[in-house]
């Protein structure tokens, strides 16, 4: 499944200055450009510009007042594999519960970490039949 993913950020606040640029109309354009730039190098492609009101707070005691805010929209492709095809080789290689259950009692009982010696010291071991066998002196900790 493919689906267009969407980022969102804010709209350029302050006017950068720049060698040979004057008017506050030439600045605000570049420094959109520069914007609309950064995320096309990215991958992102531009869609359009959201101005939008809220009610905001400054400080703790702070009034509430009106600020507008501007945002841009940018949105790109996603490319997804197609679930039948992914999972194919998966379903064909997958083991039964009881393949899985009989592997499981083929193995040690013993960890990884404890057959190089690197595990908890052990003060008992199962016999054959499951029972527990205290082991003698100094393997005990």
């Amino acid at each position: 499944m493919s689906y267009y993913e969407y980022r969102i950020v804010p709209a350029p606040a302050s006017l950068p200055r720049v060698r040979g640029v004057k008017s506050p109309e030439d600045r605000y354009a570049h420094a959109m450009t520069l914007s609309l730039n950064t995320e096309a190098h990215a991958g992102w492609e531009f869609q359009r510009s959201e101005t939008m009101t809220t009610e905001v707070r400054r400080g703790w005691l702070g009034k509430r007042s009106t600020e507008t805010l501007t945002v841009l929209v940018f949105r790109r492709w996603v490319e997804t594999e197609d679930e039948g095809e992914s999972h194919a080789d998966w379903r064909e290689t997958a083991a039964t519960p009881e393949d899985l259950a009989a592997e499981i009692a083929q193995e040690p009982r013993q960890s990884s970490m404890q057959s190089q010696g690197q595990g908890p010291r052990l003060s008992a071991s199962r016999g054959a039949q499951g029972e527990l066998r205290p082991l003698p002196g100094s393997s005990r900790g």
